[in-house]
């Protein structure tokens, strides 16, 4: 399901009418809260909000890279789960604007794309938490609908379901959930006592879900719903939340075991949401290992970005935060989805409807045009070996098409043809077993980007190039079981300019186009012509270009195949037709 974009307009409140009986009306408690929110900041005196750093060092324009404004509308921010590995790499849960307000979940290979949207049974006024465990099971918590908003949870959210509601248990925010293993998701959530204290309880899964160790911090009092990060590799939880006081200060705290956590943090900003703080993976290039998004307390209701190099302490906002030129409606999530070098952050958008957004990001530094341990390489583009041997090189663009890409495979291994592959990242994810059986017959796999966008229209920036390659190589990498695509790219229709030809030598690609195209790719040409295209034009040093996704290339490839050795030519990887 893509993202249709959409104009940012006002924010204009979404009310039901019809709201399922003994729901709290979400829009009117958020109005209630915002009000409150500031009669108690006007009490304790507005002097404690620092006035606004100077500019941040990153810019925003330059942290937010890319973005996908979905269909899909939400009464709340949405909730994410992010991974850097696997074929999925994002899990979104967001209460739909429909009359009864449903629970949705979908997922995403590559972070902005999203598939397999569910509507569950379940209802909610406010937004969901989500998560994904190591095998891949889904599971979703929420308050209920009830009078006393009972707080549940759904396990296996795409397979056989299992619910708990925790009756006893409730809250007035969204809770927040996390994976630990397979076998163990923990549940946070601020409490309906007097003291809004937050609660961590522990859950077991199965065929039934069953409940563990349940923490009160007592003393962690939450304006807000809690947010909650665990990063397993450096066995690091994360509690987040805006405090009572001082009123909607940003407070975190830590833990190793999910159970006993540290005395409270605070740090000099300001949310009435949810604020999202997370760790990544230890080492991954130059990256920060702790980022915080929330929205801002300012009337635009901005959201902001902000990283540290030394957790738990937070370093200047004037070089390490970011305001982003969006507005949000709720909390924001942040998660990360490699790259490298690139965080995620879903929300609800301020337009009438309520869009649900999502934004790729970085305050990678150096950003990901220059890659530690990456080679830049003379910037070049190759349409032809210049040897003035006998050979040729045929290359296949794989994205999305009605063509049968494993009979080309077939194709290609009866006749004992090698050729290049350029993947793109949605592909991959979406055919693994292609990947796979690609790699296995020896074929050069190389970069086709991550969803196929025109590199040079609109203007683009050299870090969305980058992150186009950079993000692809991962995943395509992680897919085939390779080290890399480099050194080979092909931008989206061959188109090219000087800045994407160097952008793409900055982190170690040259740039592939053709000297034969056959047109494959339009359903009209049929499987003669290619063949005549090809075989019209054939010489020393072609390179052909051929579609996976083309109608008629699986009847015409071994024709073409079948000539080209008829004339004494070799069909070689392009490693064989640029060598000298």
């Amino acid at each position: 399901m893509k993202g249709a974009i959409f104009m940012r307009s006002p924010i204009r409140t979404h009310f039901s009418s019809s709201a399922p009986r003994g729901a709290i009306s979400y829009h009117s408690a958020r109005g209630w809260l915002l009000i409150i929110g500031i009669a108690l900041l006007m009490l304790t005196g507005f002097a404690q909000i620092p006035a606004r750093p100077a500019a941040s060092t990153i810019s925003p324009t330059s942290a937010e890279i890319t973005k996908a404004i979905l269909s899909d509308t939400s009464i709340d921010g949405p909730a994410l789960w992010t991974s850097y590995t696997g074929t999925v790499r994002s899990v979104l849960a967001y209460t739909g604007t429909d009359a009864a307000h449903h629970l949705y979940v979908m997922t995403s290979g590559i972070g902005t794309l999203y598939v397999n949207r569910v509507m569950l049974d379940e209802l909610s006024p406010v937004g969901p938490a989500v998560t994904r465990t190591p095998n891949g099971k889904v599971a979703v918590a929420w308050i209920g609908t009830d009078a006393s908003n009972t707080l549940n949870v759904l396990y296996d959210v795409y397979g056989t379901r299992a619910k708990l509601t925790l009756w006893g248990d409730n809250s007035y925010q969204r809770p927040a959930l996390v994976a630990v293993n397979d076998s163990t998701l923990l549940l946070s959530w601020t409490g309906t006592n007097s003291g809004r204290s937050l609660n961590v309880l522990v859950i077991k899964t199965g065929s039934a879900l069953t409940t563990g160790a349940k923490t009160i911090l007592w003393s962690y009092s939450s304006k807000s719903g809690p947010g909650l990060a665990f990063e397993p590799t450096r066995s690091e939880y994360i509690l987040s939340w805006s405090a009572t006081s001082p009123a909607n200060r940003v407070a975190f705290s830590r833990s190793s075991d999910g159970i006993s956590w540290s005395a409270p943090t605070m740090i000099a900003e300001w949310t009435y949401e949810t604020p999202s703080m997370v760790g990544i993976v230890g080492g991954y290039y130059n990256m920060p290992p702790n980022e915080l998004a929330w929205t801002g307390i300012d009337a635009p209701r901005s959201l902001n970005v902000q990283y540290t190099r030394a957790f738990p302490s937070w370093a200047d906002p004037a070089t390490t935060k970011v305001t982003l030129n969006e507005m949000a409606l709720g909390a924001p999530t942040l998660g990360f989805i490699g790259g490298p070098g690139l965080m995620l952050i879903a929300w609800t958008g301020t337009d009438p409807a309520h869009h649900v957004n999502v934004a790729v990001l970085t305050t990678m530094s150096p950003s990901p045009t220059s890659l530690p341990g990456v080679n830049p390489v003379t910037p070049k583009i190759i349409s032809q070996g210049s040897s003035g041997r006998k050979e040729v090189a045929l290359t296949f663009d794989e994205d999305e098409g009605v063509g049968n890409p494993a009979s080309l495979l077939s194709t290609l291994e009866s006749k004992g043809v090698t050729s290049t592959w350029f993947m793109t990242a949605r592909w991959a994810q979406d055919h693994p077993d292609l990947v796979t059986r690609a790699k296995g017959d020896g074929i050069t796999i190389a970069n086709h980007t991550v969803d196929h966008p025109n590199l040079t229209s609109p203007a683009r920036t050299d870090i969305f190039v980058c992150y186009q390659l950079g993000l692809a190589n991962q995943i395509i990498s992680d897919r085939a079981g390779i080290t890399g695509t480099r050194p080979y790219f092909r931008p989206p229709y061959g188109n090219q300019n000087t800045q994407v030809v160097n952008s793409a030598a900055g982190i170690g690609y040259v740039t592939v186009l053709w000297s034969i195209d056959p047109r494959d790719w339009d359903d009209a040409t049929t499987a003669d012509a290619i063949y005549s295209q090809v075989t019209s034009q054939l010489g020393p040093g072609k390179i052909i270009l051929m579609h996976g996704g083309s109608l008629h290339e699986p009847e015409a490839l071994p024709r073409v195949i079948d000539y080209i050795k008829s004339q004494g030519y070799a069909i070689v990887s392009l490693d064989r037709l640029l060598a000298p």
